[in-house]
């Protein structure tokens, strides 16, 4: 499944990389369209993280890595990897500053900061340097860091990986609201299946040797006419206990029974 023509902002043809002589993505082809939010699932090893360095030019760096295809996107992705540090010697607003695009007036920057420094409860922390926050507080600004690179298309790498569930959880609702505000499409990479039904609006899986999506479908519950109070009910069914999920929820039971095979099988 693509997106239709007219609204894409990222499409991939025939995508492949070559490292050390062996395959790690083979002919990859996948579009991406505008305001969605697409979950990246697959195996360990079956080259998720591959895909998206590929698209921002990272595996090319890669010592005797060869990337083949082509990629028709956005000038300037936003990337979240899976260990995106502030850096300790600078303060939380230098950090955020770092993510200003050339062609944002500083003062337009700033107003954007404030707003999403604001939805994060992060007013006030500006000028603290990163080892004066708790772990919580950093992955906020991280994220806040995130939707701060002025793309069309945002590419997360397990962002959330390593957290307690009650921080990912509130790190879950606070991505939807800030992505919500944007124009931005939005390429997350996961091994949980809670957390890619918890956010995205379509869901790929990627075949553990790396030829290709084997799934790609849409999540029927994915949008509403108020997206965010929707996906606030939805991330509490997700986020309760299983006996809660699979009573209540009928509908994310078949979807992650689907999902879940489908990896298996992938």
């Amino acid at each position: 499944m693509n997106a239709d023509v007219a609204d894409e902002v990222l499409k991939v043809s025939r995508l492949s990389v070559e490292i050390e002589g062996r395959f790690v993505l083979s002919n990859v082809d996948v579009s991406l369209g505008r305001r969605e939010f697409v979950a990246v699932l697959g195996r360990s090893g079956s080259g998720k993280s591959t895909f998206l360095k590929s698209l921002v030019g990272e595996a090319a760096l890669i010592n005797g890595a060869k990337v083949l295809g082509d990629i028709k996107g956005p000038g300037r992705f936003g990337y979240a990897p899976q260990r995106a540090p502030l850096l300790p010697w600078l303060s939380v607003r230098e950090n955020l500053f770092l993510a200003r695009p050339a062609h944002i007036e500083k003062k337009v920057f700033e107003a954007r900061m404030g707003e999403l420094l604001a939805l994060a409860d992060l007013v006030g922390i500006e000028g603290k340097k990163p080892t004066a926050l708790s772990g919580g507080m950093r992955s906020r600004v991280s994220l806040v860091r995130s939707f701060l690179m002025d793309s069309s298309v945002l590419l997360m790498d397990e962002p959330f990986v390593g957290l307690d569930v009650v921080t990912k959880a509130r790190l879950h609702a606070l991505t939807l609201t800030m992505w919500e505000r944007t124009q931005s499409a939005a390429l997350f990479v996961t091994h949980d299946i809670d957390e890619a039904l918890a956010l995205a609006s379509r869901v790929l899986i990627l075949r553990r040797d790396g030829t290709g999506f084997c799934f790609d479908k849409k999540l029927p519950f994915a949008h509403s006419a108020a997206p965010s109070e929707f996906h606030g009910r939805l991330h509490e069914r997700l986020h309760g206990s299983l006996h809660e999920r699979l009573l209540e929820a009928p509908e994310i039971r078949l979807w992650h029974k689907n999902i879940r095979e489908s990896l298996y099988e992938s």
